[in-house]
């Protein structure tokens, strides 16, 4: 008898065990996953005209949820093939030629709208709390950057350099004389404010998803994103 509660015992602590780590490294994607996605120029050139994102790297250790899932796979599946199709209908009506390299790239862009698929359909409840940090800073960053660009400054040059991106130290003049919008850590204004509302979106469709109303941190994430798009 003591043996037989001695094994359920053990039995259930192992059980518990790979539950907590199986929550943890869930945990640790979904943060890494988000805050690569909000520095989009911290990549590995390929070539000298386009680059792989470190979010992209990333979302392949968080595929095998997404294709397990049939309606999610579907999903994906068109938007990755959605440049062959079109690609092909241009090359049949004469507008355009096919480009391999081109749709390579396509796919490298939206992996991590598989890696995200992924921890959503593994553990949902892990991805509210990076997202809002994500969007809390770069909302944040982009109210301070407004002021050094009014000023005629871009901080963090350096950052802004990889290929496939444009260069920012490039346009530095153009962008303090006359642009002069912040765009945080992103290439362009319109490329923050489309991460800023998709993360929103998203922030907004997870809660939904998992039964649970928005909290204050979620408003706070929300509104700060509002004000600097």
């Amino acid at each position: 008898m003591r043996k037989e509660l001695g094994m359920h015992t053990h039995s259930r602590y192992s059980v518990d065990h790979i539950s907590t780590t199986r929550n943890f490294r869930w945990k640790v994607a979904a943060w890494l996953l988000t805050l690569s996605s909000f520095l989009p120029y911290l990549g590995v050139p390929l070539g000298q005209n386009t680059s792989v994102g470190v979010a992209s790297i990333l979302s392949v250790f968080a595929l095998a949820p997404a294709l397990r899932n049939r309606a999610t796979l579907g999903l994906l599946a068109i938007v990755a093939f959605t440049p062959i199709v079109s690609g092909a209908l241009g090359h049949f009506f004469g507008v355009g030629e096919a480009s391999l390299a081109a749709y390579v790239t396509w796919v490298l862009n939206v992996l991590p709208l598989f890696g995200f698929a992924g921890v959503a359909l593994a553990q949902p409840a892990t991805l509210p709390a990076p997202l809002r940090f994500a969007k809390i800073v770069t909302s944040s960053y982009a109210f301070i950057q407004r002021e050094f660009l009014n000023q005629g400054t871009i901080p963090l040059l350096w950052y802004y350099q990889l290929p496939g991106f444009a260069s920012v130290s490039s346009n530095a003049e153009a962008i303090t004389q006359y642009v002069r919008r912040p765009f945080a850590m992103f290439p362009e204004p319109s490329f923050m404010a489309a991460t800023l509302a998709l993360s929103t979106a998203a922030l907004m469709l997870l809660r939904h998803w998992t039964g649970s109303a928005l909290r204050w941190p979620d408003w706070l994430a929300l509104g700060v994103s509002v004000a600097a798009i």
